[in-house]
């Protein structure tokens, strides 16, 4: 029978994904931590303290470290069930309804050049009607648009109303396990990888220690690893 889990902790390795899991009470860990692919032994270790922070490590170095409200989602929700009053004007800018172009306004990009002569060899009969050319006109002032002013039934930017988040917790509840069984919760496709030692301890210092042993081994795995390589090349080949 599928029991709840109270914390999911560890490496979450599947095909190009590879993330540190931290899951309390179904609030997961906002941001990722990537997590070795390196095929040799890794020690995770997560430290909760009761002043509600938390920090992770891997291999004894701290990877990452917040606040366990960093786990969970606002305090407070937009309402979804809050709308705009229709009569809400959010336009905080009208156009200037009694706005008119000036006179003078020059809305002509391209205009003929005044210096431009026809040439004489220009036959209107065989070339056309002449046209001088086009140049920049020194007076464009661009498309005329009416000039904006404040809106006098401006009511500002509406938003919904606040409400209390349902899915939101005291971070000490994150804090409060009642713990009977510890595991692993595995989803293996790749031969070869072994998982082992879950410590539950309330010494940081305890677990370091267990820790720094099983890593002071770390050399004598590299150089099996690479044997155990040479041995696969030479077999392929």
């Amino acid at each position: 029978m599928d029991t709840r889990f109270q914390l999911m902790f560890g490496p979450d390795v599947c095909g190009h994904h590879s993330e540190t899991k931290l899951i309390v009470k179904d609030f997961e860990l906002p941001w990722t931590i990537e997590a070795p692919r390196d095929q040799l032994t890794h020690i995770y270790t997560l430290g909760l303290y009761s002043n509600e922070t938390f920090e992770i490590w891997i291999d004894l170095e701290s990877e990452a470290s917040g606040r366990l409200s960093d786990l969970l989602p606002e305090k407070e929700i937009e309402d979804p069930d809050d709308h705009k009053p229709s009569e809400w004007d959010d336009r905080e800018w009208i156009v200037d309804q009694e706005a008119t172009k000036s006179l003078d306004w020059d809305e002509r990009a391209m205009i003929p050049d005044p210096s431009a002569t026809k040439p004489v060899e220009w036959d209107d009969e065989m070339d056309g009607s002449w046209q001088p050319p086009l140049i920049q006109n020194p007076d464009y002032q661009g498309q005329w648009q009416p000039t904006l002013m404040k809106n006098p039934k401006f009511h500002g930017h509406w938003r919904p109303a606040k409400i209390v988040n349902p899915l939101h917790r005291d971070p000490q509840e994150l804090l409060q396990h009642d713990i009977q069984y510890v595991g692993f919760e595995l989803w293996q496709v790749k031969a070869g990888t072994l998982f082992d030692n879950i410590l539950v301890a309330d010494s940081l210092e305890d677990a370091f220690s267990v820790g720094r042993e099983i890593l002071s081994k770390r050399p004598e795995e590299i150089i099996a690893k690479r044997a155990v390589e040479l041995i696969e090349f030479h077999d392929d080949l």
